[in-house]
């Protein structure tokens, strides 16, 4: 009898605990209260074995129950499958939990995996024809009442294995830019941090290595996007699923990477006409600027981002971005965000341009990012650059504009609001040019927004990169590097065998991913970087 009442006791001590954690989460603002989506297939649903430290709840980490209640947090967190177990959820949760330094910030984790899932499932009305559930559907009214009660902080993403083919790995990077892009639209933020996990290749499938190389690249797709690495991991024995070590590992690394993106410093937004725009087009009328899957439209607010190389690597030199899009968008992420970062490892303060697009005819853009060369030269010693080295970067119609920057004469600014910038030089001291479209006289790509470039003496060092199968003809740059060779402009030209048009850093991981190697060490050799 007194046996049976102390078990009472202590299965009602523990009921009590749990009440109380659970009124915890309730309790604290909607601000300190960290919501985190766990979405993917198994391994991030979790099949590892269940054991005793899985059982016990931290007293700040909660997850979102398939009851859509919140309750401690203990595994199997998901309930996809009666298969679900340990996966790398909660691991990731007590460890952000125990990151926190504010003692009131709570953690809750919305469990949303498939296991089985392919990328396919994960679009707004899908179904998932394994399971017959609607993965993306349940996922987002899920996010959308947890998110009545706290603050969205981190997306983990692990998928990949049900796309392991012939037919669909090759694309899984583009598609997923696709997925993730649409997912940050839909939740009404561009830019909440994602960390995309590597996928296991228990039976060395070449498939999963294709997949992988796109997930390994795909921080270079989309900003605030991390990745959590695959090695050291083994499998519970089937070659397919994460054992429970290895999963709550996996966890912590999801942790760490999802705290370094939330550390990274902000950019400061700098508007290029403060007081409005100084040419005659500035009335004209432009519908309300949208960003959607990482790319802006309609942008009539011209503006630059500053990302400052941090104090230990900075170099004094100034790298000025134009992302490309065919002057009808920016592909602003893939071609500025995410090559700002990369630039601020080497040492360059990096300043990613949102110009005018075809709303506006030519020389607007061009307005712009001569405006821009200017501001960078003005408040150099405010940002820790050196006016003399200060250069211009584009991709694609962004390579035409910083091929026009590089060419054209200064356009004088008339308007009395702007008169002190004409006395600033607005050509770059140094150019790189990737995959651009910079058409001279009498090329047939001179037309419309993509004015015909003249090339002199005066034309700065140039390094461009292109490839032979580019569908946007790769000749105008090779006939730019002919042209600066002829007038002894130094000028290095990388063309590639094969390889499209708009893969950035290099995405594909292939030929391609050679370019920010060679671009460095030009860097270097020129100066512009230690």
């Amino acid at each position: 009898m007194i046996q049976r009442i102390g078990v009472v006791a202590i299965v009602m001590s523990s009921m009590l605990c749990l009440a109380a954690q659970t009124r915890a989460a309730g309790n604290v603002p909607k601000d300190k209260f960290h919501l985190y989506l766990l979405i993917g297939q198994s391994n991030m649903a979790g099949r590892g074995k269940v054991e005793e430290q899985d059982r016990t709840p931290h007293p700040h980490v909660f997850s979102l129950n398939k009851e859509n209640q919140w309750v401690p947090a203990i595994d199997p967190l998901h309930f996809d499958k009666s298969a679900a177990g340990v996966g790398p959820g909660l691991a990731f949760g007590k460890f952000m939990a125990d990151a926190q330094k504010d003692p009131e910030v709570r953690i809750g984790l919305i469990p949303c995996a498939v296991g089985g899932s392919p990328l396919e499932s994960w679009k707004p009305g899908a179904e998932d024809k394994a399971t017959k559930t609607h993965p993306w559907d349940d996922m987002t009214k899920r996010l959308q009442l947890a998110m009545k009660e706290g603050t969205l902080k981190g997306i983990l993403w692990h998928q990949g294995e049900s796309d392991s083919n012939e037919k669909l790995a090759a694309t899984y990077g583009t598609r997923l830019e696709q997925t993730l892009g649409l997912l940050r639209d839909e939740i009404g933020d561009t830019t909440v941090p994602i960390v995309v996990g590597q996928i296991f290749n228990f039976k060395d499938s070449p498939w999963k290595d294709v997949v992988n190389v796109e997930i390994s690249n795909f921080p270079k797709r989309l900003a605030n996007t991390g990745l959590a690495t695959n090695e050291g991991m083994h499998d519970r024995g089937d070659n397919i699923h994460l054992d429970s070590a290895s999963a709550r590992e996996f966890g912590k690394r999801y942790a760490k990477e999802m705290l370094r993106l939330q550390n990274l410093p902000k950019p400061t937004v700098v508007k290029l006409w403060e007081q409005g725009l100084p040419d005659p087009q500035a009335d004209k009328p432009v519908a309300a600027e949208v960003k959607k899957i990482a790319r802006v439209r309609n942008v009539s607010e011209p503006t630059i981002a500053v990302y400052l190389a941090p104090k230990e690597k900075a170099t004094g030199s100034a790298i000025i971005i134009c992302p490309g899009g065919g002057y009808g968008a920016l592909a602003i992420e893939k071609e500025g965000d995410c090559v700002a970062r990369w630039l601020n490892e080497l040492g360059p303060t990096a300043f990613v341009l949102k110009y005018r697009l075809s709303q506006y005819a030519q020389p607007a853009p061009l307005a712009d990012a001569q405006q821009a060369l200017r501001i960078v030269r003005d408040r150099a010693a405010e940002w820790g650059v050196d006016a003399k080295k200060v250069g211009i970067m584009g991709f694609s119609a962004g390579g035409h504009l910083a091929g026009y920057a590089s060419t054209a004469e200064a356009l004088p600014l008339t308007d009395d609001r702007y008169k002190k910038y004409n006395a600033i030089d607005c050509r770059p001291d140094f150019s790189i040019l990737i995959y651009s479209v910079i058409p001279q006289a009498g090329d047939k790509l001179a037309k419309g927004m993509y004015t015909p470039l003249t090339l002199t003496a005066k034309t700065p060092p140039a390094f461009l990169a292109t490839a032979k199968g580019d569908g946007i003809s790769s000749q105008p740059t090779q006939d730019y590097a002919a042209k600066l060779k002829s007038l002894g402009v130094p000028v290095e030209l990388h063309l590639y065998d094969t390889g499209g048009h708009g893969y950035g850093l290099g995405v594909d991981g292939g030929e391609l991913a050679k370019w920010p190697g060679e671009c460095e060490r030009w860097l270097r050799a020129g100066g512009w970087i230690k």
